[in-house]
C-alpha cells in the first residue's frame, strides 16, 4: 500500500509513504525535481543555488566530493585553505599554476623528482642562496655557457693545492 499526500493542495509538492514506513518527499518544480528518500537528496534538472548572505558548512564525519563533468572554481576575492595534517594533490594529467605577483615557497625541505626533466627559465636574474654546503652531481656530462664568470671571494682565494682542482680558462682547452 501506498499513501501519497499533496501538501496543502500545492501542485508539484508531494510526501509518498510505502508500505515499510519509507518516507518520500518530492518537489516538481519548473525544470527541476527534487527528491528527499533515506537521508540523501537527488535534484534531476539544473540546479543553481545562491546564499544572499555568507555560509558555514560543517561536516562532523568524511566528505567526499565527486564532480562527473568539467569543473571550474572561481574565488573573487582572497582564498586561504588550511589543512591540519597531510595534503596529497594527484593530478592525472598536465599541471600548470600561474601566478600574477610572486610565487613563494616555505617548508623544512624542498625536494624534486622527475622521471624526466628539469626546465628553469628565467627572464630576469637568477639566484641561488643556501648558508650550507651546495653539491651539484650527475651521472652524465655538465655544461655551464656563460658570457662572464665571476666567482666569489672563496673561489678567489682557493687554490689549485688546497682543493685539487685544476681550472681551464675560457677559450683554451
Amino acid at each position: 500500500m501506498l499513501l501519497n499526500l499533496q501538501a496543502l493542495n500545492e501542485p508539484g509538492i508531494f510526501l509518498d509513504v510505502d508500505a515499510n514506513g519509507t518516507q518520500v518527499n518530492k518537489i516538481v518544480g519548473d525544470g527541476y525535481t527534487i527528491i528527499d528518500k533515506n537521508g540523501s537528496i537527488y535534484i534531476g534538472g539544473r540546479c543553481i543555488l545562491t546564499v544572499g548572505n555568507g555560509v558555514s558548512i560543517l561536516v562532523q564525519g568524511n566528505a567526499d566530493i565527486e564532480v562527473e563533468g568539467q569543473s571550474v572554481i572561481n574565488l573573487k576575492n582572497q582564498a586561504d585553505i588550511s589543512v591540519a595534517n597531510d595534503l596529497n594533490l594527484s593530478v592525472g594529467g598536465d599541471m600548470k599554476t600561474k601566478v600574477a605577483g610572486n610565487y613563494t615557497v616555505e617548508a623544512a625541505n624542498l625536494g624534486f623528482k622527475t622521471a624526466g626533466n628539469i626546465n628553469a627559465i628565467a627572464d630576469g636574474n637568477t639566484l641561488i642562496t643556501g648558508s650550507g654546503s651546495m653539491q651539484l652531481q650527475t651521472d652524465g656530462n655538465m655544461r655551464l655557457d656563460y658570457s662572464r664568470g665571476d666567482f666569489g671571494n672563496g673561489a678567489e682565494k682557493a687554490t689549485v693545492e688546497a682543493t685539487g682542482l685544476s681550472f681551464i680558462e675560457a677559450g683554451t682547452a
